[in-house]
C-alpha cells in the first residue's frame, strides 16, 4: 500500500557537515514538511556561535527540493534536554507522527520509507510506541521477519506517533512508586538488569543526568509499549567523530555500518509481543556483570549526557 511521506525532524546544534550529510539523504525522501530545531549557542563557549551559524546555513543550503519548511532556532542556549522535549512538543502540535534524526545520526536511505511504513501500519496499535532504526545485534539475532519487537527503546533514529509522545514526562513522576513497587521486575528478569536501570531511572528522575530520552524509554516501557527493532541496522552514530569528540566519548555500537531494508515488502511478525532472544542477548552484550563497564545504547546515552556536561552542548 502507498503512503504519503511522513514529516521529518531533524534537530542539531554546531556539526555543519554532519548535516548537510544527513539532508542530502532526507531529500531523497522528499517529505512535504520538514522541521529544524537548533539550541542557541553557549555563552562559554565563543567559538560555538560561529559553528551554530553555520549547521544553520548548512541546513538551510541543504533544502533542495519543494517542501514547507518549520524551523525553531532558539536564540538561548537551552540545553539538551529542553531544547529536545521543547522541539518534540512543538512538531506533535501539528502533526500525528513523524520521523526524527539527531546531527550524529546518518540512515540508510530505507530507513525513511521503513518508517513511513510502520508508522502507518501500527498507527492505532496502542501496544507499538516506538519505531526505531538501530539494531546493533544485526546479524547476530536470527530475525526471520522484517523486523521484530523489543522493550529497549533506541533514539538513534526512530519514528513515533503524537498519542507515544502525549505518555511523556519529563520529570518522570511515577517512578518513585513503580521504584518501590519493583516494577521493573516485572519486564526484566535479570537482576543486573533491574538494578542497572533502576540507577540511570534514580539519576535521571533526581536531576543529575540531564537528558529526555531516559523519560521516552520510562514512558514507552511503563506504558507496557513495545519499539520496533529493524531486521537489519540502518542507522550509524557517528558521534565520536569531530565536534565534542572526547577520550571518554563512548564508541560501543556507535559507526555501525547500515544496509538497505526492503521496505515496500515488508514481512510483519505474525505475534506482537518482545522477541526474548533479541532482548537476551542485547542484556548479555551490554548488562553482564562479567563486563567492568557496560556499555550499550542506554550506557552510550548516558556516558554521552556526561559528555554534554563536561565538554560541550549537542
Amino acid at each position: 500500500m502507498a503512503y504519503s511521506p511522513e514529516p521529518v525532524c531533524v534537530w542539531f546544534y554546531a556539526r555543519h557537515e554532519n548535516l548537510r550529510r544527513i539532508l542530502s539523504l532526507v531529500a531523497s525522501y522528499r517529505p512535504p514538511r520538514l522541521y529544524l530545531i537548533s539550541d542557541g549557542p553557549r555563552e562559554d563557549r565563543p567559538q560555538d556561535a560561529e559553528l551554530c551559524r553555520l549547521a544553520r546555513l548548512a541546513a538551510e543550503e541543504s533544502i533542495t527540493w519543494p517542501c514547507k519548511v518549520m524551523r525553531n532556532y532558539s536564540d538561548a542556549n537551552l540545553g539538551p534536554k529542553m531544547r529536545i522535549v521543547s522541539g518534540i512538543d512543538w512538531v506533535f502540535q501539528q502533526e500525528e507522527s513523524a520521523i526524527f534524526l539527531e546531527d550524529d545520526t546518518i540512515p540508510h536511505p530505507t530507513f525513511f520509507p521503513y518508517c513511513e511504513a510502520l508508522l502507518n501500519h501500527y498507527r492505532e496499535d496502542q501496544r507499538v510506541m516506538h519505531v526505531g532504526g538501530s539494531n546493533p545485534l544485526s546479524g547476530r539475532v536470527p530475525c526471520q521477519d522484517s523486523y521484530l519487537f523489543s522493550r529497549y527503546f533506541q533514539i538513534w533514529g526512530f519514528a513515533t506517533w503524537r498519542r507515544t509522545w502525549n505518555m511523556y514526562d519529563v520529570n518522570m513522576t511515577q517512578w518513585p512508586r513503580f521504584r518501590e513497587e519493583k516494577a521493573l521486575h516485572a519486564f526484566y528478569s535479570q537482576e543486573d538488569m533491574c538494578r542497572w536501570m533502576t540507577n540511570m531511572f534514580d539519576s535521571t528522575c533526581a536531576g543529575h543526568t540531564i537528558t529526555w530520552d531516559v523519560q521516552l524509554f520510562f514512558a514507552c516501557l511503563f506504558n507496557n509499549g513495545l519499539s520496533i527493532v529493524p531486521c537489519k541496522n540502518l542507522i550509524s552514530n557517528i558521534g565520536y567523530e569531530g565536534f565534542h569528540a572526547s577520550a571518554s566519548t563512548d564508541v560501543h555500537n556507535m559507526g555501525l555500518p547500515v544496509e538497505p531494508i526492503d521496505w515496500a515488502n515488508l514481512k510483519h511478525p505474525r505475534y506482537i509481543c518482545p522477541s526474548f532472544e533479541y532482548d537476551d542477548q542485547f542484556i548479555k552484550d551490554n548488562f553482564a556483570t562479567s563486563r567492568p563497564t557496560p556499555r550499550s545504547p542506554a550506557r552510550g546515552l548516558y556516558d554521552r549526557l556526561r559528555d554534554y556536561a563536561a565538554h560541550a552542548h549537542w
